[in-house]
């Protein structure tokens, strides 16, 4: 079935040369499915945002999505949230990020590429100028992936928006965060609800506030 969808949408894709947005999230299109849309991304240059949500995509699909991202030049909104995209999955798409120079959106929420996986995103993030919004909620992050990305952020520009809500950081990954607020101008909200700080982590991060808005 996976395949069959798979096939229905990248025609209806082709079909409409003017298509900006295209949501086929929780539809189970699965790595077949990802592949097949990965390729229509490559030679398309209409389509703006794509939603590929809760579709069981593994890290087979992340990296057929990532070749893709790495030519196309006009998708400036990815949601891959909700899916099977591990480790490898993440250091496939961090790929696809240094070479990327429209995407705007990224959502990898509910997946879970853990501390490695941030680490490698991280990467991405040092080199990357456009992407301005990055959903990392509940990937089994902890301070140690909070720290990488800290530390990315301090030389980043464009990021306006974090989302490190639902992970395991505690107060040694919130002073890190506290200490990338205060030199970092761009950033101007971070997302870290439900994660376990203690008040002396909250504190260290309302310390470090300036422009930036923390939710907790």
């Amino acid at each position: 079935m996976a395949s069959v969808n798979a096939i229905e949408i990248c025609r209806a894709i082709q079909a409409n040369p003017s298509l900006r947005t295209l949501n086929v999230s929780g539809i189970n299109i699965s790595d077949d499915g990802a592949a097949a849309i990965s390729n229509i991304l490559g030679c398309n240059y209409l389509l703006q945002e794509l939603d590929l949500g809760w579709n069981n995509i593994t890290n087979v699909g992340a990296k057929n999505i990532s070749e893709a991202i790495k030519v196309n030049t006009i998708l400036q909104k990815l949601n891959l949230s909700g899916n099977k995209i591990s480790v490898d999955g993440a250091v496939a798409i961090s790929d696809g990020l240094k070479y990327n120079y429209s995407l705007q959106e990224l959502g990898l929420g509910w997946n879970n590429i853990t501390d490695e996986g941030a680490r490698k995103i991280s990467d991405a993030i040092k080199i990357n100028k456009t992407l301005q919004k990055l959903n990392l909620f509940h990937n089994g992050i902890s301070d140690d992936g909070a720290i990488a990305i800290s530390d990315s952020l301090k030389s980043n520009c464009s990021l306006l928006e974090l989302d490190l809500g639902l992970g395991r950081i505690t107060d040694i990954g919130a002073q890190k965060i506290s200490e990338t607020v205060k030199v970092n101008t761009t950033l101007k909200t971070i997302n870290l609800p439900d994660n376990e700080m203690s008040a002396d982590g909250a504190a260290a991060i309302d310390d470090g506030l300036t422009k930036c808005k923390i939710i907790l």
